[in-house]
């Protein structure tokens, strides 16, 4: 009577194993989203590469630069991208009299320090949790974060990409992008690409604008980073 029921749970296991693998594949051609999981990497985890091989992107050339967070670009449109950027946001004396299809971009989740306007000195909290009150030193590196923008994007060809949760205008009507550049240390068998945002950021030019944006933890890491060693305005 046990071998009996020892074969008897045998089976019923095995049953069910083969119940199992039957509906897990029905069931992963079902389209049944609460049984879906997703692998997608944490685009905080991504490298700068990896992040840019997985958004749509947009080549264009810097025309002409604002500060260090504002630039306008001449789009280079093709019929794969075009539909990206909206034709009625060109700037259309630009267009008549340069021949160039212009817009005004915001970098995203930056912001470096006023050069024509006023600073707000609560915007710029040390790692200590002290301001920086002094005004006119936050307008000298507004005008050093222009000089390095200028230095590392003028007329050059760059690559514009979305983000996946943020909007793409903001609330001026200027579209929110993220400026990549290809690293002129690799070669075209094995090309990276580098984060302009984020390095504003590294290099001490500019605070995290916090908002809703997918690189949004990896940004406040390298902007705590820049406070802690006193990198940059944070010096």
């Amino acid at each position: 009577m046990k071998d009996n029921s020892n074969k008897l749970n045998f089976r019923n296991c095995i049953f069910y194993i083969i119940i199992t693998v039957i509906l897990s594949f029905i069931l992963s051609f079902s389209g049944c989203t609460s049984f879906s999981f997703s692998f997608e990497k944490n685009p905080n985890e991504m490298n700068n590469t990896e992040f840019f091989n997985s958004h749509e992107k947009i080549l264009a050339k810097v025309d002409k630069i604002v500060d260090g967070d504002t630039i306008y670009v001449d789009v280079i449109l093709n019929e794969s991208n075009s539909y990206l950027i909206d034709q009625w946001d060109f700037d259309s004396k630009s267009k008549e009299k340069y021949n160039k299809s212009v817009i005004k971009l915001r970098l995203l989740g930056v912001d470096t320090p006023e050069t024509y306007g006023l600073n707000n000195a609560n915007e710029y909290k040390n790692y200590d949790n002290s301001f920086i009150s002094n005004l006119t030193y936050l307008k000298l590196w507004g005008n050093h974060a222009k000089n390095y923008t200028i230095d590392k994007l003028d007329n050059k060809t760059i690559y514009l990409l979305f983000d996946k949760k943020s909007d793409r205008k903001g609330k001026y009507g200027r579209y929110l992008v993220y400026i990549f550049l290809k690293d002129n240390k690799t070669n075209n068998f094995n090309e990276e690409y580098i984060n302009f945002n984020e390095k504003l950021l590294s290099e001490g030019y500019a605070r995290v604008y916090v908002s809703d944006f997918e690189l949004k933890d990896k940004f406040l890491k390298i902007e705590e980073n820049s406070k802690k060693n006193k990198i940059g305005m944070w010096n």
